[in-house]
This record gives C-alpha cells, sequence and structure tokens, in this order.
C-alpha cells in the first residue's frame, strides 16, 4: 500500500511543481468581468467578508484576494485571523493559499503558517474539474505556502521535520520536499543532513524518483554529492520524464541552465 501511495504522490508532485503553488484553484467568480481597478476596490469588502457567518462567502473572499496578490497586501492581518480561528477548514486552507500569493513575507504570516502545521482540517478544495481533492488538508496547504515564504531557517527547519520522517503522511511528505525544493541552494547551506536526506528518498523503492531527482536540482551546485546517483538515470530511455529530469539536475548541479 506504501509503495503505490507513494508513486502515485510523486507523480502528483511531478506535475503540481509545473503548475505552481495555488491551491484553492476554483474562483468565486465575484469579479470575472472586472478591470484589475475594480477588483482592488472590492479589497475592502473582502475582508468585510472573512468575518461573514456564510462559509462560502469567506471561501470567496479568501481565493479573491488570492487573486489579486500583492494588491491585496491590506488584507493580510484579516487572512491571518482567518487561518488561526476560523472554524471552517475550507477558509483556513484558502487562508494560508492566500497569505502565499500575496506577500508580502513578515514574520507574523510566517508564524501564522507553521502553527498550521498542526492543522490536519480536510479542507474540501476543488481541483480544476471541480473535484474534491482528496487529503488535502490545512496544513499541506501551509507547507505548499511555506515555499514562497524565503530561506527562513524556522521554514527549512519545519520542512526539514517533515520530508525527513518516514512516518509522516505521504501527502504532507511529498509536498514538504517539493517545498523545500523551491527554496532551493539556501535550504541545503542551512542544513547539511538535507542532500544526505534527498538522496535516501532518491534510493527508496517505495517513492518514484522523480521527486528526489527534481528537489536535488533545485539545490544547484551545492548538491554535488548527489551527481554519482543521477548519472544512472540519463540511461532511462523508457522513462523519458526521469531522462530529462536527470539531464536539467546535473546542469544546474554542475552550474549550468
Amino acid at each position: 500500500m506504501k509503495l503505490n501511495t507513494h508513486r502515485w504522490l510523486a507523480l502528483a508532485v511531478c506535475f503540481t511543481c509545473m503548475i505552481g503553488f495555488t491551491s484553492c484553484e476554483y474562483t468565486s467568480g465575484n469579479w470575472l468581468d472586472s478591470s484589475p481597478e475594480a477588483k482592488k476596490e472590492h479589497i475592502p469588502r473582502y475582508i468585510k467578508q472573512l468575518s461573514s457567518k456564510n462559509i462560502r462567502k469567506r471561501t470567496n473572499a479568501a481565493i479573491d484576494l488570492e487573486q489579486l496578490g500583492q494588491d491585496a497586501e491590506p488584507a493580510v492581518p484579516a487572512l491571518i485571523n482567518a487561518l488561526e480561528t476560523d472554524k471552517e477548514p475550507e477558509v483556513r486552507g484558502c487562508a494560508a493559499s492566500a497569505l502565499a500569493a500575496i506577500g508580502p513575507v513578515n514574520d507574523d504570516v510566517i508564524i501564522a503558517l507553521l502553527a498550521a502545521l498542526d492543522d490536519d482540517g480536510i479542507t474540501g478544495a476543488l481541483d480544476r474539474d471541480h473535484n474534491i481533492i482528496p487529503n488535502l488538508t490545512v496544513r499541506v496547504q501551509a507547507i505548499k505556502a511555506l515555499a514562497l515564504m524565503g530561506p527562513d531557517p524556522r521554514v527549512i527547519d519545519s520542512l526539514f521535520q517533515i520530508l525527513n520522517d518516514e512516518d509522516e503522511d505521504p501527502w504532507a511528505r511529498a509536498d514538504a520536499i517539493k517545498s523545500i525544493g523551491h527554496i532551493g541552494p539556501p535550504a541545503a547551506a542551512h542544513n547539511s543532513e538535507l542532500i544526505p536526506v534527498l538522496l535516501r528518498i532518491l534510493d527508496d523503492p517505495s517513492w518514484d524518483p522523480w521527486v528526489a531527482i527534481w528537489a536535488l536540482g533545485q539545490m544547484g551546485p551545492s548538491a554535488k554529492e548527489a551527481l554519482p546517483a543521477l548519472r544512472p538515470f540519463l540511461d532511462n530511455n523508457e522513462k523519458p520524464d526521469l531522462l530529462f529530469t536527470a539531464k536539467e539536475a546535473i546542469s544546474k548541479i554542475e552550474g549550468g541552465a
């Protein structure tokens, strides 16, 4: 069971590494036809909606603020409050996703996202085909959001703890690998155990090797010790995705593109 779960997860991570971190994929439709300026004018209303008694209004407000990105910075305190106190995991999860999209990176946001690593509430979030995403918890969305918080030592340590725990929830572990990969070389510089742990995951038959290959490549020249383990994948003509990812990873580690 573990073998199949991990391989399926690795394929999911492979896909999501390419499409980005947004977890609340569906749109509320509140301003599909609005201009950018008109959208920004709605920010005070979205902030107010985060306190609505209606779960759909609160969820939609977080989604709309996420889509506004940096322009929605005035809503950050309200989103932190939603992440910390809203009784519905769907709202908390979308608040985490919005905080990552909006920025700026500050201590209050990082502390709130780190605290959300203890939140196992199922969000009920939908994918692009409007199907519920299985096992997507507030915790997993916080892990994804932390990838965009920069090389903060607290973030790196928390992500490393998750990816290094073999008894950890596989969804959380897979997203921790992805997130620490996006942080890149500063993560390896901060934690000397990171590259050996990624190599251990690469060698683990219960994981599809793609996720570890990709993450090692993201570490750049600091992952030179991984080159002997990566080169055999260049001969894997039966799996072109692995061959391509291995080529790209080796290029990055050797100081190429």
